[in-house]
């Protein structure tokens, strides 16, 4: 096996070590990075990452502790507003889907802090000065406050809720000559703007839809109908 090899690295208490020095290290950030190599080893695309969450309902009693997710009521995607539930969070190369990291939450915590929370503690696993990619969420991560701080770390792509007035103004103020197609999505349009919300350069997308406008002028005419 070599020279470098000496008798003492060979004892039953040698694996106990090893995982004392990973857990010393992180397992997370350990496998965060390993995941990392392996992915540009087999040549995939890691410039873009799909963050998102979901809840898990349970059932039964769960007793608090300390350091522990709590098991909570909240907003139940899967309609069991009767169970208690908890919050997980997921990473993934985006169009391969590869898993690449997941944090446990609370179970009535929303996605303005399980996404940007998340998405924080994964870029905090990677090399000083290393190009991290683009995060893709959707606009549960979209907030003043992560604008103003987490999200001037990154670079992303999201949906702007429509709550804010700046969006609503955009839309309103958007004429037909306005919009131009888009090359390679047939029935589609978009208008291109600059935005400094929360004082964060951005590139807004005004699009739209033909099918999605065809679908609502046919439900219009059929109430108009009935």
């Amino acid at each position: 096996m070599g020279d470098s090899y000496e008798a003492s690295d060979f004892n039953d208490d040698s694996i106990g070590r090893c995982l004392d020095a990973l857990f010393g290290y992180g397992l997370n950030q350990l496998l965060v990075q390993l995941a990392q190599k392996a992915c540009e080893k087999a040549g995939l695309d890691t410039r873009y990452w799909h963050a998102d969450s979901t809840n898990f309902s349970v059932e039964g009693t769960y007793e608090a502790e300390n350091g522990a997710i709590k098991v909570r009521r909240g907003f139940a995607k899967d309609k069991r507003v009767d169970l208690k539930q908890v919050t997980l969070g997921l990473i993934t190369c985006y169009k391969t889907a590869i898993p690449r990291y997941m944090q446990s939450f609370d179970g009535n915590v929303s996605d303005s802090q399980t996404l940007m929370s998340m998405i924080e503690t994964f870029v905090s696993y990677f090399e000083a000065g290393a190009d991290v990619g683009i995060f893709i969420a959707d606009a549960g991560i979209y907030s003043a406050d992560n604008g103003s701080h987490s999200m001037q770390k990154m670079d992303w792509i999201t949906r702007v809720p429509e709550t804010i007035g700046l969006a609503k103004e955009w839309i309103l103020q958007t004429q037909e000559t306005d919009l131009q197609a888009f090359t390679q999505i047939p029935g589609y349009r978009y208008r291109a703007v600059s935005s400094h919300y929360a004082g964060v350069e951005q590139r807004w997308l005004v699009i739209e839809s033909a099918p999605l406008a065809a679908a609502v002028t046919q439900r219009l005419r059929y109430h108009l109908c009935h």
